[in-house]
């Protein structure tokens, strides 16, 4: 549960406020055009940037941003199980999300022969490796087809 009883965070030629908001449901979709303050409000909820107001969150949380940039000669397997090493996942988790992205057959490809859109299925699943209470996923479906929206 995360609720925003005030939010406001001022930049050098932009000032972003938020009404109060509850996010109870299982699912929040955050909708505005660019620039609105999206990403800084999920920063926010994250605790990432300063801001003034009040923010309450209850759970663990996890911001996953918008862009990542992976090392290109290594392989999705080899990316994720580094992750699992140092402690961010499970190997069980880890070998069902692949299934459920379709990029099990693909594990041992680098991710130079990755599309934009394979790149972005490693992302969520890397995200979603991490058991916690609160995933924030800041554009979580650019570069995703149809199918795997």
């Amino acid at each position: 549960m995360v609720k925003i009883n005030s939010f406001s965070k001022k930049y050098k030629h932009t000032k972003v406020e938020t009404r109060p908001m509850d996010f109870t449901e299982k699912l929040t979709l955050i909708i505005g055009p660019n620039g609105s303050g999206k990403t800084t409000v999920l920063k926010g909820i994250a605790n990432l940037i300063n801001y003034e107001g009040s923010i309450i969150q209850e759970g663990s949380v996890l911001y996953a941003e918008e862009l990542i940039r992976y090392p290109e000669d290594m392989s999705i397997e080899t990316y994720l199980n580094t992750l699992l090493e140092i402690g961010k996942g499970s190997l069980k988790l880890k070998d069902t999300l692949l299934k459920q992205f379709e990029l099990y057959e693909r594990r041992h490809e680098p991710f130079k022969a990755l599309s934009k859109g394979m790149k972005q299925k490693v992302h969520l699943i890397q995200a979603l490796m991490e058991p916690r209470e609160i995933y924030l996923l800041d554009e979580p479906f650019s570069g995703l087809d149809q199918k795997s929206r």
